[in-house]
């Protein structure tokens, strides 16, 4: 039998290894997409993508097929451009919503933050916004903030100059014709940001947003999940990470149920739900 002491140090192990393991991201596998390409998208290694999914098979990648990929790392940058990640230590918090807009799950969030008076801030792909004007106008017009998340969720690290200019600039330019405002908020896709990037977004009026929590509400199964993801982590200044649409598969159900009951517990404990420019004293338009 295991003394009490070995006890202890076993678990201590297992503490450090469950502390040091990495989070990863969803990627969406496009037409004639190959390991070997999003390996190196995503600064990664083909064995890392095969390991961390559990493939058998490396040259048997579908459309549509989510894979998990390692969190790019965002820790530290040699750059002027501020990246907005935890707020002031105020009783204020804001709820983000990433990737839409969409018919589906979009309007649903908007009727929960309108049942219960919530503002929040949603980052919207410039393709979708194209074919979805109206939801859009929605968003602005019930009072939340509105930023860029690029045209096609690309990897903004991974792009040159031109490629960069077109995805952001798209983007900004659909959403303004359709609410006649130009955003000043981007958060990139991933939440993948390099120096590189900072630079050759220095000289813009953009403000980098990304985020103090992440619900990770994409591949949750149950509310559940998502509240016991969330309500623990919640800090003063809080900056949430959500989805408002997302791939063919994925099912944001869990999202809208788990939505009610974290704005409650929010205000129950005191904190009033801002939109992200307001949580940094930023302009959210130009």
């Amino acid at each position: 039998m295991l003394s009490t002491k070995t006890n202890l140090f076993l678990i201590f192990i297992l503490l450090i290894l469950f502390s040091t393991a990495g989070t990863s991201y969803a990627y969406t596998v496009k037409d004639g997409d190959t390991l070997f390409q999003i390996s190196k998208r995503f600064n990664t290694t083909i064995s890392k993508l095969v390991t961390l999914n559990n493939i058998s098979h490396p040259n048997l990648i579908y459309p549509n097929q989510f894979l998990k990929v390692p969190e790019q790392k965002t820790a530290s940058f040699k750059s002027n451009k501020k990246v907005f990640r935890r707020g002031p230590t105020v009783k204020k918090i804001a709820l983000t919503f990433d990737d839409g807009p969409d018919k589906k799950y979009t309007p649903q969030i908007l009727d929960v933050l309108d049942e219960y008076n919530a503002k929040a801030t949603f980052f919207l792909l410039g393709k979708l916004a194209k074919k979805n004007p109206k939801i859009v106008q929605k968003i602005k017009a019930d009072g939340h903030a509105i930023g860029n998340h690029s045209w096609s969720h690309a990897n903004l690290t991974k792009l040159n100059k031109s490629e960069l200019n077109s995805e952001i600039n798209n983007t900004t330019k659909t959403i303004s014709e359709i609410i006649n405002y130009e955003t000043n908020l981007l958060r990139p896709p991933y939440g993948a940001i390099s120096n590189d990037l900072l630079n050759k977004l220095e000289q813009t009026d953009y403000k980098i947003i990304h985020w103090s929590i992440d619900s990770l509400d994409w591949k949750a199964k149950s509310k559940e999940e998502i509240i016991n993801r969330v309500l623990p982590k919640i800090h003063d200044g809080a900056n949430i990470l959500f989805h408002s649409a997302g791939g063919p598969s994925q099912d944001l159900t869990p999202t809208i149920k788990a939505l009610p009951i974290i704005i409650k517990t929010l205000r129950q404990k005191g904190y009033k739900l801002v939109t992200i420019n307001k949580l940094y004293s930023l302009s959210a338009y130009k």
